[in-house]
């Protein structure tokens, strides 16, 4: 089990917040960016941030299929 040093800070409206950048991949990480993916693609989240003092923990991630179902991947609790 790993534990994070970092504590939960929501940065929303705050000058120092970090610029990162967010891509989609299928089948790895260094992968083509997806536009999108169908059932049974491995597909790879990606961020990179320009400073190491911020970890990122996504909260509330749904996946939907294009015919207004969505479907939970990560829940609120991350």
């Amino acid at each position: 089990m790993e534990i994070s040093p970092y504590s939960k800070t929501y940065l929303i409206g705050d000058n120092n917040t970090p610029n990162c950048h967010y891509s989609l991949h299928i089948n790895s990480l260094g992968g083509p960016t997806a536009e999108n993916a169908q059932l049974g693609d491995k597909v790879y989240h990606e961020w990179k941030c320009e400073t190491h003092t911020y970890a990122i923990k996504v909260y509330e991630c749904y996946v939907h299929d294009g015919n207004n179902r969505r479907y939970m991947l990560i829940d609120e609790n991350g």
